[in-house]
């Protein structure tokens, strides 16, 4: 794998630096670079890319049993790369036929190698720095399966919306490939007259639009993916790209107060703690956390730095001032925000669904009734 190493050197700039290795750790060792100065590590993106096409990631549940089988095992005190290795060996399409593990490599570094879910690859390591692996991967097998049901309960609703939507708009672009060379024939003159209404110049212009500006289409969309940002930075304060980026924010949330918990339950510090969870999340959470990292290494409290627009309102409102409270009341006020995030995110899913619902089917029916009142009416109504 190749991977992209982010560091300070000593005149104080920013580089960075590409390698080869099997893992985030050999990386690091091969590169040389004191780890002190490393600011973030991942994987190139380009190649995760054409990873992902040319082999995808197994199947997450496939990964849920696969993690709470070795969660069982190193529970009950077994060997951990052999148990790894027996695990391997058995979900052969997670090892793809290559079990080889080595002693060197930790846990997460393993997961990673096997393209598990960045949720798996934290936790792992999360785990693994707290002396709480098993109950880690436990934690972690469970909340993909509670992911997998809440997708099926909820999913098929937005799936729906999402469908209505499709059909929608592959009808508005092929239905005019129909209508509009007959329309325009007729408003051109000959022998029949047609009287065109706002309808009709509408299905003109999509067929004007779709045939002989096409290149505008693909420039636009070159455009949107390019400002991609900025672009979501605006739309993500309209109702219902809001509620979106809500659910971005309780997925990235419960990620990292279940990875904080464990680290902080064991002793470790708060920099530390976000220093090894920015390491192993994905690209746009580590994004988050090291921003987070770089405000406690200026000497904010966690609580204070919680509190932006990456993390829910619920968030920011229950965490206020938390570090003045015990350890365990630290660990009691996180499991419980965990639990309301979860109802939050389940709620809000809902509304979601049954929004796309709605607008798929009110595209759906603006689809038929453009088509019925700008090309069935006129055509109807010829005269000579």
């Amino acid at each position: 794998m190749s991977f992209v190493i982010k560091y300070i050197d000593e005149s104080g700039k920013e580089k960075s630096v590409s390698l080869e290795a099997d893992s985030s750790s050999e990386a690091i060792v091969a590169s040389g670079i004191n780890k002190a100065r490393i600011t973030d590590i991942h994987e190139s993106q380009w190649q995760a890319v054409w990873q992902s096409l040319i082999s995808p990631p197994p199947a997450i549940l496939q990964q849920a049993m696969f993690l709470a089988s070795l969660s069982s095992m190193v529970t009950s005190g077994q060997a951990l790369h052999k148990s790894m290795k027996n695990l391997l060996d058995r979900y052969k399409k997670i090892s793809k036929g290559d079990s080889t593990i080595k002693s060197s490599e930790n846990v997460s570094d393993i997961l990673k190698r096997y393209r598990f879910a960045p949720q798996a690859i934290v936790m792992a390591e999360v785990g693994e720095k707290a002396g709480e692996l098993g109950e880690a991967l436990r934690s972690c097998s469970t909340k993909i399966i509670e992911d997998i049901e809440l997708k099926e309960g909820i999913g098929k609703g937005a799936q729906k919306g999402f469908l209505y939507i499709f059909f929608a708009v592959v009808s508005l672009i092929a239905l005019p490939q129909s209508f509009a060379p007959m329309l325009i024939d007729y408003m051109n003159g000959g022998t029949l007259t047609l009287r065109p209404n706002f309808a009709t110049h509408v299905i003109v212009f999509i067929y004007e639009l779709t045939n002989h500006y096409w290149y505008l289409i693909a420039a636009a969309v070159g455009l949107i993916a390019f400002f991609r940002k900025p672009i979501w930075d605006v739309l993500k304060e309209l109702p219902l790209f809001n509620a979106f980026h809500m659910l971005i924010q309780y997925k990235t949330s419960m990620l990292f107060l279940s990875s904080y918990s464990y680290l902080n339950s064991s002793g470790i510090s708060t920099l530390a703690a976000l220093n090894i969870i920015r390491k192993q999340s994905s690209r746009s959470d580590a994004l988050i956390v090291t921003n987070l990292f770089n405000q406690v290494k200026r000497g904010q409290t966690l609580s204070k730095a919680l509190d932006n627009d990456d993390f829910p309102y619920t968030v920011r409102t229950t965490l206020s001032g938390f570090e003045e409270t015990t350890d365990e009341v630290k660990k009691k006020t996180m499991s419980s925000l965990m639990k309301v995030l979860n109802i939050e995110q389940i709620v809000l899913s809902k509304r979601i669904s049954a929004v796309l619902i709605t607008a798929g089917m009110a595209v759906l029916a603006c689809t038929v009734l453009l088509i019925a009142l700008g090309a069935v009416m006129p055509l109807m109504s010829l005269r000579q």
